[in-house]
């Protein structure tokens, strides 16, 4: 019982981290002292050229210090990071039934584990003063990310009690996480204009589906943790 609730509120946690991510994001977006990878003189946050990174830089492209944007962003992802980690080793909970299940769950835990890590890391090296740790961290995060979450899908895919939507959300995911990373790959050079600005949407969509992936498998969890603890009652 104490750990239906412990896992509980986990996934009440990720949940309000996922909401924080999005709030402290579009706070240090209203902040941000302005410039761009490309154009040091623009004027503001651009959401579809700047990328999330620049908000996390201690002096902005313009030049100016990003004294409010660079602390909101790096507390908004060190949040997300260990809210993260957290969720998948509470996930992988929910299917420590049989040696396939937990061999898949514990697999996705780790990745989970290094991807919130990866994420933290990122939060503690702002790209104008670490680029080359800053990008590692930023590459690890979502390749972890994406082995984190395919072997829960096909652990969800391979059980009876939890519902099935989860593993598709997950899936769905993958698709769009591992469409990203050959983005991230072979697309155009985000030293071009346009190619800044595929690369920076792109990054805002990865992101997004990130947290709605997360947010949606904690409502999901946090619903089937509810029926459990009914059904044990009844008993």
């Amino acid at each position: 019982m104490l750990k239906r609730v412990t896992r509980a509120k986990t996934f009440e946690f990720t949940l309000l981290s996922s909401l924080a991510f999005v709030f402290l994001s579009a706070l240090a977006m209203a902040f941000y002292q302005g410039g761009t990878q490309t154009n040091h003189q623009s004027r503001g946050y651009a959401f579809l050229i700047n990328f999330f990174s620049d908000l996390g830089r201690t002096r902005a492209y313009s030049g100016a210090p990003n004294t409010v944007s660079a602390p909101l962003f790096a507390m908004a992802l060190a949040l997300v990071g260990l809210a993260l980690a957290s969720f998948f080793v509470a996930f992988a909970g929910l299917f420590w039934t049989n040696l396939f299940s937990r061999t898949g769950a514990a697999l996705g835990a780790i990745a989970g584990i290094v991807a919130g890590a990866s994420f933290i890391g990122v939060a503690l090296t702002p790209a104008n003063l670490n680029s080359p740790l800053h990008t590692t961290f930023v590459s690890w995060a979502f390749r972890a990310f994406l082995l984190a979450v395919l072997p829960f899908a096909v652990v969800i895919l391979n059980q009876n009690h939890y519902p099935k939507a989860g593993a598709w959300v997950f899936v769905a995911f993958a698709l769009f996480l591992m469409a990203y990373l050959a983005l991230s790959s072979y697309g155009p050079s985000p030293r071009s204009p346009s190619g800044l600005m595929i690369h920076a949407t792109g990054q805002k969509l990865i992101v997004y589906a990130s947290v709605i992936c997360v947010g949606a498998q904690a409502i999901l969890a946090r619903a089937f943790l509810r029926r459990q603890n009914a059904q044990f009652h009844k008993k």
